[in-house]
C-alpha cells in the first residue's frame, strides 16, 4: 500500500518512503527508534527483553499502517492487490532458487586466474612499465596517482576526460580510447580489470551465496525500481553477460527434466 501510495525511494533505504519508522512518524508522530533504539544488526547482543519489545511494536506498528493506509480508489486497491499475488510468487521463486554448476564455477575460477597472472606477466615486462619503475618504483594497476603518473610523464598521453573533481581520469573509457591509439599498456589494464571483475562478481561472489542445497537464492524486488520492472540482489541474477563473456552463465542450469524460463 505504502508503495502504491508514494512510490518515492532514496538510496538509503534504511530512511526511504517504505521505511516502517518513517511511516510511522508520518502516521502516527511517533519514531519507532527513540522508543526502542536497539541495534538490529546485532541483535544476539541486545538484551532478550529489548528484543522482545522491538518485535512486539514492529508487529503492533505494522498492522496499525495496513488500517492506516487505507485505500478507497478501486484502480489504486487493483494494484495492491496485483502486487500481493506477485510477492507470493516472487518468494516462491525464491525459495525455489536455481541450480549452480560448481564444476563449471571451478573451471572459471582456474581461468580467470591463471588469465589475470599471464596479463600482468605480459604488461610487467613492457618498456614503460620498466621506465616507470626506474623513476618513481613499482608499478601498481590498481593505483590511480600511479597510473596518471605513468599517462602523463612516462607515456605523455593528453587528458581525454576529467574525474568529477577534476583530474586525469583513468576509468575503463579512458582506457578504451588509450587502446585504440595502440597504447598497449591500456589495453592490458582494460583487460586485467574486466577479469578480475568477472572473478570477484561472478565465481567468488557467486560461490560465497550458494545455498545449502547447492542453489542460490536471489531476492526480488518489484517496488524498488523507476520502470516498475523486476531487480534481483545478492546475487543480482539479472545482470549476468550475455554478449561478451556470455559462457559465463553457463555455469546455472536447469536440473533434469526441467526448464528454466
Amino acid at each position: 500500500k505504502a508503495y502504491v501510495i508514494d512510490e518515492r525511494t532514496t538510496k538509503q533505504r534504511g530512511e526511504g518512503m517504505f521505511n516502517l519508522n518513517t511511516l510511522s512518524v508520518i502516521n502516527f508522530g511517533l519514531r519507532l527508534k527513540d522508543v526502542s533504539p536497539i541495534d538490529v544488526k546485532n541483535l544476539i547482543n541486545e538484551p532478550l527483553l529489548e528484543v522482545l519489545k522491538y518485535n512486539a511494536l514492529d508487529t503492533k506498528y505494522e498492522d496499525a499502517l495496513y488500517d492506516a493506509l487505507e485505500i478507497s480508489d478501486p484502480l489504486l486497491m487493483e494494484r495492491v492487490e496485483h502486487d500481493d499475488r506477485t510477492a507470493i510468487t516472487l518468494a516462491l521463486t525464491e525459495t525455489l532458487g536455481v541450480s549452480v554448476n560448481t564444476e563449471v564455477l571451478s573451471a572459471f575460477a582456474i581461468d580467470l586466474s591463471q588469465r589475470i597472472v599471464a596479463l600482468k606477466k605480459e604488461m610487467q615486462e613492457l618498456s614503460e612499465v620498466k621506465r616507470f619503475e626506474a623513476s618513481y618504483g613499482k608499478f601498481e594497476y590498481s593505483s590511480t596517482p600511479k597510473l596518471v603518473l605513468m599517462f602523463k610523464e612516462i607515456l605523455k598521453l593528453k587528458q581525454i576526460k576529467e574525474t568529477n573533481k577534476g583530474g586525469f581520469s583513468t576509468d575503463d573509457s579512458v582506457l578504451q580510447e588509450f587502446a585504440k591509439k595502440g597504447i598497449k599498456l591500456a589495453e592490458l589494464i582494460a583487460d586485467i580489470r574486466e577479469a578480475e571483475k568477472l572473478l570477484s562478481t561472478y565465481v567468488l561472489g557467486i560461490k560465497n551465496l550458494i545455498g545449502e542445497d547447492g542453489k542460490l537464492h536471489t531476492s526480488f524486488d518489484s517496488t524498488f525500481t523507476a520502470t516498475s520492472r523486476l531487480s534481483s540482489s545478492d546475487p543480482n541474477l539479472q545482470n549476468f553477460p550475455k554478449r561478451k563473456n556470455a559462457e559465463i552463465r553457463s555455469m546455472i542450469y536447469a536440473p533434469t527434466k526441467k526448464w528454466l524460463v
